[in-house]
């Protein structure tokens, strides 16, 4: 559906898809994309992630799981797996988001929105604040869920990491 959608429309960014979808009368199997029941099959990373920077990295997708449905169990299993996979160590997730670089709370977002183990995925700046590392780290990992279904990216900055990509909506 999502290549049918966007095909010929110009976006802005990934912050625009969202209200141009719900203007296009964009359906996912076969509900209206503003639909709850659609949205938890989505994964979005906003531009600027904002978080409650009082919890830890582990707590906040732990809150995340629970409102997504998941039981304490599953919620942190997912939360410890998520945040293994976007590189932050054991030690760091239990720490206050306060105190995480921009690029670590870029990794955060990223690990946020796979919590609900999205069918589609919106990325708005995916590498904004990450070292070279992190944004190496960051790439492969987009090119893995690729493989599980549909990643949308606006991203100046991509281009140069050589991504094999099917769409990219650059700003």
């Amino acid at each position: 559906w999502w290549n049918e959608a966007l095909h010929g429309v110009a976006f802005n960014g990934v912050a625009t898809v969202f209200p141009q979808a719900l203007d296009l009368g964009v359906t996912f199997n076969p509900r209206p994309v503003g639909h709850v029941a659609t949205k938890n099959r989505i994964g979005y990373l906003p531009e600027n992630p904002y978080f409650y920077d009082y919890l830890s990295a582990e707590e906040l997708l732990v809150y995340f799981a629970h409102l997504h449905g998941h039981s304490t169990v599953d919620a942190n299993r997912r939360a410890s797996a998520l945040l293994d996979r976007v590189g932050i160590t054991p030690e760091r997730r239990r720490q206050q988001l306060r105190k995480y670089s921009k690029g670590m709370v870029q990794r955060v977002g990223i690990a946020q929105a796979l919590l609900n183990d999205p069918e589609v995925i919106f990325l708005d700046e995916p590498m904004s604040g990450l070292d070279p590392i992190g944004r190496h780290h960051v790439r492969d990992l987009i090119l893995k869920l690729r493989e599980r279904g549909p990643v949308l990216i606006a991203c100046p900055t991509c281009g140069r990491l050589q991504f094999d990509m099917d769409t990219v909506v650059a700003d």
